[in-house]
């Protein structure tokens, strides 16, 4: 199935990069030294697997699409400066593009340094990695705009709605330790006490009803990651938050077996990620993150080809960080088959509540504080 789909994927895109093209023509009249509108710059072993790449590429292919522009990627045999600096220049000279979109580790300094040269030439740094979460972007001109995703807000949803719907055995796994990680710890941790909090002020209200305690196992991803989860699972914890890229599918069949075990995705809506896997994972996955890699490319894409001030909104020397108010980050599309308690109404509240501007703080030492109705586990 999922080859299949990827057949599928690969044609309509292919299809897209030559748009403007006769369907007769010799597929030899197509070649790199044609011009391009916009040209996506990858990361080596560009694979269709609903990730940031494919992401970026569909939200290029939209707007190109839909305004009758031709666009192409090219990708790096590896990320080092000599083939980096290969497909920049196949881009530039051979493609004539005039606007380059580029993710993966290292374009965003390679892009910084080379725009200088190319004022004329406009580029946009998808920071699909979360490394620059507290606006240090490296200095770069103003034809390059560096996008980043307020992933905090959607881990605050995510420790909020998890406790209005009544979960209060918790589980929360890091790829690796760093300040993207502590940030979104910490907002997590933070929408769970302030879900707390509110729950508390009515139980005052109320009287009677007897304050319920919320227990959080926390652990850095570890050799023995599956073990641990199933551990986890055994000695009743309901659901884990999986804040890591590669970590995802080690935790599905422990869900799975533990017969009850619930998970929350990271960064895509792991029901669609599986879905094209052919499998049926909705109930398994109480919600997921999502950064909105797809919009957001489309959004800057648009700005840089319109006329007006538009582009300086994304260029400038900082990154452009977008949150739940821009619609860049988010939980999953609600379904009801996923939730007990929490409601569509609730959903949409807390939504606009982030959009409006929640004060989540950032500690790197979130799990080292004691806070009140919530007892934080570190694994050993």
């Amino acid at each position: 199935m999922k080859k299949f789909l990827i057949l599928i994927l690969s044609i309509l895109l292919l299809s897209g990069c030559s748009a403007g093209k006769d369907s007769s023509e010799d597929v030899e009249t197509i070649k790199p030294k044609e011009h391009y509108d916009v040209v996506f710059l990858s990361g080596p072993e560009f694979i269709y697997d609903n990730g940031v790449n494919e992401r970026c590429l569909y939200g290029i292919k939209d707007y190109c699409e839909a305004n009758e522009l031709k666009y192409s990627f090219l990708e790096p045999a590896v990320l080092d400066e000599s083939a980096m600096e290969e497909v920049f220049t196949e881009a530039v000279e051979e493609m004539g593009c005039k606007l380059l979109v580029a993710s993966g580790h290292e374009w965003d300094h390679f892009l910084a340094k080379r725009l200088e040269d190319y004022p004329q030439l406009k580029a946009i740094y998808v920071d699909a990695q979360g490394r620059y979460a507290q606006e240090n972007a490296p200095s770069h001109p103003d034809n390059l705009a560096v996008i980043g995703f307020r992933e905090e807000e959607a881990a605050y949803m995510v420790g909020y709605a998890l406790i209005k719907d009544g979960y209060r055995k918790l589980g929360f796994i890091v790829e690796n330790e760093g300040e993207l990680f502590d940030q979104v710890a910490s907002a997590f941790v933070q929408g769970i006490t302030d879900a707390l909090a509110e729950m508390q002020t009515k139980e005052e209200e109320e009287k009677d009803t007897e304050k319920e305690n919320v227990q959080l196992l926390y652990a850095c991803a570890e050799e023995n990651l599956p073990e641990k989860a199933a551990e986890w699972y055994a000695e009743g914890t309901e659901v884990i938050f999986v804040c890591g890229d590669e970590l995802t599918d080690q935790l599905i069949p422990i869900a799975r077996e533990s017969g009850n075990g619930k998970l929350v995705g990271w960064r895509y809506d792991e029901y669609v990620r599986k879905a094209l896997d052919g499998e049926d994972y909705e109930p398994l996955f109480v919600t997921s993150t999502v950064n909105d890699v797809e919009g957001m490319v489309y959004n800057a894409v648009k700005a840089a080809f319109a006329k007006g001030g538009g582009w300086n909104l994304y260029s400038g020397k900082d990154i452009f960080r977008v949150g739940v108010k821009e619609a860049g980050v988010s939980l999953s599309p609600y379904r009801t088959i996923n939730w007990r308690t929490f409601t569509k109404s609730d959903y949409d509240a807390l939504k606009q509540r982030v959009s409006y501007g929640v004060n989540i703080s950032s500690s790197e030492s979130v799990f080292e504080n004691e806070f009140e109705g919530l007892e934080i586990i570190l694994s050993e």
